[in-house]
């Protein structure tokens, strides 16, 4: 995956745990993810975001963490929440699932 610029003070490492399986929220966002974001069906409201001492981010949905690629970019939420858009691959060395997220949307900074 090509690195892109960026525009929220967020880096990390992309890195999934396995045994993940996402719905969206029954909320009505899908009507505001953008098309290149959301496929309909693989956006989400995320419970929190962990940032270690380095600067790393962990988006964390349920019980799972999703690691944000170094250099991502971060979209402002339109509703003060909290998403994260992915896609749910397999490794191709051991065939475990690997979350890659697409597109991040955090409240706007004060």
């Amino acid at each position: 995956m090509k690195p892109v610029v960026v525009t929220a003070p967020a880096v990390a490492i992309l890195l999934a745990v396995g045994g993940f399986s996402a719905t969206c929220a029954p909320v009505r966002a899908h009507e505001w993810y953008p098309v290149e974001c959301c496929a309909g069906h693989d956006c989400t409201r995320a419970n929190s975001i962990v940032t270690d001492r380095l600067g790393n981010m962990t988006v964390v949905v349920g019980d799972r963490p999703i690691e944000i690629p170094a250099r991502f970019v971060v979209r402002v939420s339109p509703d003060s929440q909290i998403h994260i858009c992915f896609q749910t691959l397999i490794d191709e060395m051991d065939g475990s699932p690997l979350i890659v997220p697409s597109c991040l949307f955090l409240p706007a900074q004060s």
